[in-house]
């Protein structure tokens, strides 16, 4: 209900630890049902920017399932091997004094040398057929560059990592 709600008109200045904290309320039990540890990695917040609440959060549910998926992936493709665990890091940090950075990372397989140059086009996906519309990287994006902000996937040691750079707002206490 949260995301009908969304006015695109009105930006307003928001905390996005809370807005982080709701997201991982929503997909907690899957991760739990999926036998997958989030660690969300404790912040010096508040970390104030600009733009639309709801969207931020879909921008995060986005990333928390694409990371859930990827590892459920990773165990289907060696069916007999030892269940790995699955592991989402989330961390949120200051990046400078004008900007917050809000990093998803997972030890999943990654992403393919293949796939790096169309992960946010529209209608591109890795899943199987039913299971995604290519479209989640792609709208993640646009909220993204909306709040002025910018995303970014990398492959670590352990898996891939997305890491989104927003401006921060001012604190409305200071001044």
């Amino acid at each position: 209900r949260a995301f009908s709600r969304l006015d695109e008109k009105r930006s307003e200045s928001f905390d996005l630890e809370i807005a982080v904290e709701r997201s991982i309320q929503l997909v907690q039990e899957q991760l739990r049902i999926d036998n997958m540890q989030l660690h969300v990695e404790p912040s010096q917040g508040p970390f104030l920017v600009t733009g639309h609440p709801n969207q931020i959060e879909m921008v995060l549910l986005n990333l928390l399932n694409n990371a859930r998926d990827a590892i459920k992936k990773d165990r289907a493709q060696a069916p007999h091997a030892p269940k790995k665990e699955g592991r989402i890091d989330v961390e949120i940090r200051a990046d400078g004094q004008d900007q917050v950075r809000l990093r998803v990372s997972d030890n999943g397989p990654g992403i393919t040398a293949a796939d790096f140059d169309r992960i946010f086009d529209p209608f591109f996906t890795t899943k199987p057929v039913g299971k995604g519309t290519g479209l989640g990287l792609s709208i993640t994006q646009g909220i993204v560059k909306a709040m002025g902000g910018q995303i970014a996937a990398t492959n670590t040691e352990t898996g891939a990592c997305f890491e989104v750079k927003l401006p921060r707002a001012p604190d409305p206490k200071v001044g």
